[in-house]
């Protein structure tokens, strides 16, 4: 989805990429809460048999995967609504983009000398002129050149349905503020309206 921070609307999807992108003892968090829960699972069932060591065992591995989870940081962050009203979504076609990504995607397709498709969504249409410039950082900087600030689309577990929250990617750091750190206030405001300004990367 391109150069840029990656943010989560649901907190379990963020949860979850902290656990994928945070490494203790140079494994992923979430590769060892699999292998601890998995243990889990058969000690419970060992217990449940009858296995008093497995029973002792049980707490054990629960206060461990406890710990583990606590592993990592989580950011409450807010990006302005000016920024988030001009994102580019992924998963709508054209004619349901903001006036603004309309304007630049039809614009786009115009320089190259490609004619718009009239369906799907956009995400597809960005994807195969993206392999036209090259790296993803590329295609980022190109987008925000066109007022574009960033991309929203779906995650996995919204997919299917084709509603629910969203990914976010924003292009220019600076439109993220962190509000909180793992629950603790960073002394940071949420943006006013107008207060932030959209600019070419």
């Amino acid at each position: 989805y391109g150069h840029g921070l990656y943010l989560a609307e649901a907190p379990e999807v963020a949860q979850a990429y902290a656990n994928k992108l945070t490494t203790v003892n140079g494994q992923a968090v979430s590769d060892q809460l699999d292998g601890r829960v998995r243990y889990l699972n058969m000690l419970k069932q060992q217990a449940a048999d009858g296995d008093v060591n497995a029973a002792k065992n049980v707490p054990v591995i629960e206060k461990s995967i406890a710990e583990l989870k606590n592993q990592g940081s989580l950011y409450k962050t807010d990006i302005p609504d000016e920024a988030v009203a001009r994102f580019l979504d992924w998963d709508k076609p054209l004619s349901q983009q903001s006036p603004e990504v309309y304007d630049a995607i039809r614009q786009m397709y115009m320089e190259r000398k490609i004619t718009v498709p009239s369906s799907g969504p956009v995400g597809s249409m960005v994807h195969d002129l993206g392999m036209n410039l090259g790296a993803s950082g590329d295609a980022s900087k190109y987008l925000a050149s066109k007022g574009i600030p960033g991309i929203r689309y779906l995650d996995g577990g919204s997919r299917s349905a084709g509603q629910g929250s969203s990914n976010f990617v924003a292009f220019d750091p600076e439109m993220i503020r962190i509000l909180e750190r793992n629950g603790q206030a960073t002394g940071l405001e949420p943006w006013k309206p107008g207060e932030y300004r959209l600019k070419d990367l």
